[in-house]
């Protein structure tokens, strides 16, 4: 994993980056590269993060590959234009090496032999409370299109999935196999990707511009790009502030909430609003100055109201989101305000208290090594005002003077 920010104000962009790659989950490496300039006119840069290679290949070569295609190419001058260029670049150039393919047949095959196992250690009952578990997914009929090429290979899919699940009842069978389905998704497609956010200022604006997106693996020859999300200061925005990846230190930092908090702040409450009709109820019953005819009218209206709370959890979030806004107006307007070097040093302390937490927590120290750091600005360009080498660079001057 990692961590990333990216801050946009109207005369500066400030990106940074920790160096900590994560492999197979239970091993961390230092000093992997995960932010780059990528034009220098006009100036912009891209950040990567999850997976770090696309077909066995290290994105910080196809990156660097795919600069040097660019960098004289007068049409691309927009976020957009570097993000459509670079999908064309991925469609053909990474094909031209003779890696091993892992096809969707490859694919199932590691599903089904890993969910064969999983659910051959599943009674009847069990296998209830697993479908009532993994049963809230519904993303297969959103990719189903775009990861089988046709019908033939759905069938066949289907068939595979059919081939592992026990004797049970139509219903019950029915209900597993689409619980796989979406499992299947979730893991092969949605779990598997690498997250990606170019920004910079365009050629025909004079404020900063981003786009954010997802490369997902389908399968070795053939990805999509997901979840685009485009951004711009101007207008009522006067900063862009967004966190990537690991994200909860910083946005404790700038909503003084994080996500876990407001998930257990949100159960105390249904607990504490249910727990309390329930009571309510009870004494109603206990009481004897109260006939059972009234009682039980009293306890049907006492339900309708419990009934009601079903939409707590939409006006706890509007309540939730109200404050966490209150909370980052008064630091976004101080961001807007700040000079390029404190700028600069805000972007690096963010990932280093990160890096901090995850280093005095239990696990992996997912988040830490070297924090890359670069300014962008109109006029300026890409400027990098903390960057990590892995040699010496009074040894290698030649590596300077085309430095990118």
């Amino acid at each position: 994993m990692t961590s990333e920010v990216l801050i946009m104000t109207p005369s500066a962009v400030a990106v940074a980056a920790d160096s900590v790659v994560t492999i197979n989950g239970n091993k961390t490496y230092e000093g992997v590269n995960k932010l780059f300039m990528l034009s220098k006119s006009p100036p912009m840069g891209i950040m990567i993060y999850n997976n770090a290679n696309f077909m066995a290949i290290p994105f910080e070569t196809l990156i660097k590959d795919f600069r040097k295609g660019i960098m004289d190419d007068q049409t691309v001058n927009t976020v957009d234009d570097f993000r459509n260029k670079f999908e064309e670049y991925l469609e053909k150039e990474p094909k031209k090496n003779n890696f091993p393919i892992l096809s969707l047949q490859d694919k199932i095959k590691i599903f089904t032999e890993h969910m064969a196992k999983e659910v051959s250690n599943l009674d009847e009952n069990t296998i209830e409370n697993w479908l009532i578990d993994n049963g809230n997914l519904d993303v297969f009929d959103l990719y189903k299109d775009k990861i089988f090429k046709d019908e033939i290979s759905l069938e066949n899919f289907n068939n595979s999935l059919n081939d592992i699940l026990p004797e049970l009842n139509s219903d019950k069978k029915y209900r597993l196999h689409e619980v796989l389905k979406n499992i299947f998704v979730q893991v092969m497609v949605l779990e598997n990707y690498t997250g990606v956010a170019i920004v910079g200022f365009e050629t025909d604006k004079l404020f900063p511009s981003c786009t954010l997106f997802k490369i997902r693996y389908i399968y070795d020859d053939k990805f999509i790009f997901d979840d685009i999300e485009n951004d711009e200061v101007g207008g009522k925005k006067g900063v862009i502030f967004a966190p990537l990846a690991q994200t909860d230190v910083i946005e404790l930092f700038l909503t003084s909430l994080d996500m876990k908090t407001e998930e257990q702040l949100k159960m105390y409450f249904n607990n504490v609003l249910d727990g309390y009709n329930d009571r309510l109820k009870d004494l109603v019953k206990s009481e004897e100055s109260i006939s059972k005819e009234d009682a039980e009218k009293i306890v049907f209206i006492l339900d309708k109201v419990q009934n009601k709370h079903s939409n707590f959890d939409e006006r706890f979030d509007k309540f939730i989101s109200g404050l966490k806004q209150k909370n980052r107006n008064p630091i976004l307007n101080s961001i807007m305000f700040l000079p390029k070097d404190e700028l600069s040093n805000l972007a690096e302390s963010l990932i280093n208290i990160t890096s901090l937490k995850r280093k005095v927590q239990d696990g992996l120290e997912t988040v830490g090594g070297d924090v890359d750091v670069a300014i962008i600005t109109k006029g300026d360009g890409f400027i990098w005002t903390k960057r990590k080498h892995y040699f010496k660079p009074e040894l290698n001057p030649h590596y300077f003077d085309n430095d990118v």
